[in-house]
């Protein structure tokens, strides 16, 4: 698929939080640390847009904790779905994440997180205990 072309094939946009646990090494499969409950909160999904000018930010406890513009990714999202279209098959309802970004904000248990982008809506949700 031509990145020119990537795009035309996604059905939408949506809100993700990719949460971890904290672990030792960010190269090495973190099984444990990313495959629990509640590990990905989604929103509701919206219809494509111009997604260089999506600005993401996110707040902790009502504190800006975070933010960032997806027009500062190293390869732009039709380039990254074209990209992993070439050794992957994705299907209706898969959802590739974009703009995650390593050293991310921490939160703790019983912290409120809010994740935000204009003409995207919240995502907000609070951080429970008990992930195993």
């Amino acid at each position: 698929m031509a990145p020119r072309d990537a795009l035309d094939a996604v059905a939408g946009i949506v809100l993700a939080a990719d949460l971890s646990l904290p672990h030792a090494s960010y190269y090495r499969p973190a099984i444990r640390e990313k495959c629990f409950d509640g590990a990905l909160p989604l929103g509701t999904i919206h219809p494509l847009r111009d997604l260089s000018r999506v600005a993401l930010g996110i707040d902790i406890d009502g504190c800006v904790a975070d933010g960032w513009a997806l027009s500062s990714l190293l390869r732009d999202p039709a380039q990254l779905l074209a990209d992993v279209t070439e050794f992957m098959t994705l299907r209706a309802g898969d959802v590739l994440l974009v703009g995650v970004r390593y050293g991310a904000p921490r939160a703790h248990i019983g912290s409120r997180v809010r994740v935000s982008a204009h003409g995207l809506g919240t995502l907000a949700f609070t951080i429970e205990g008990g992930a195993r």
